[in-house]
């Protein structure tokens, strides 16, 4: 059983987050300075991690706490690429390699689709362009109300809206998702 938690990240979660991220399969990694830009920028900036339980509900323990085996951080921001207004991005979402493709990017995910309203519509995921696996996730995942033939028939998925040359900071180009509650 996967639970999702939304919460500020704190310096306390760097022991379970840093080795997740360093067995990833996607760099640029990001460094402990990287993590710390994230939690000194707590008012704009949140994390999501999703924990694991066992079948009876108790939480299974790495290091004495609740095992961490994914987590999403993302941001508010005002404009990104050809977009203005509020904007949720996303910077980073990585599973441990244990439990991917067991629902757990799609639960971090949902997470962040719940946060999108009216003043906040879009959500943006900048992935870098050789990340097929991640492209092949965001166009697959699809959120909303699925009962045919009424007013709530509304299923909403990420779609490619562009590239960003030199967008990571080791110089690689980002292909740009972007996720929006309405029809495109």
């Amino acid at each position: 059983m996967i639970e999702i938690r939304n919460y500020p990240l704190t310096i306390a979660d760097f022991r379970y987050i840093i080795p997740i991220e360093m067995e990833s399969d996607n760099p640029p990694y990001w460094t402990y300075d990287d993590f710390q830009l994230v939690i000194n920028q707590c008012d704009k900036r949140i994390g999501f991690a999703a924990i694991m339980k066992d079948e009876k509900g108790n939480y299974l323990k790495k290091m004495g706490d609740p095992r961490v085996i994914g987590f999403v951080c993302i941001q508010f921001v005002e404009h990104f690429f050809r977009f203005k207004g509020k904007i949720i991005l996303i910077d980073k979402l990585v599973v441990d390699k244990n439990f991917r493709r067991q629902g757990v990017g799609t639960a971090l995910l949902t997470s962040v689709v719940s946060l999108v309203t009216k003043n906040m519509p879009l959500i943006a995921f900048p992935v870098r362009m050789d990340n097929t696996d991640g492209q092949l996730f965001l166009q697959n995942c699809i959120y909303g109300s699925k009962k045919m033939g009424t007013p709530e028939f509304n299923l909403y998925n990420f779609h490619h809206c562009g590239f960003i040359r030199e967008y990571f900071s080791n110089g690689d180009a980002a292909s740009v998702f972007l996720y929006k509650k309405s029809p495109f």
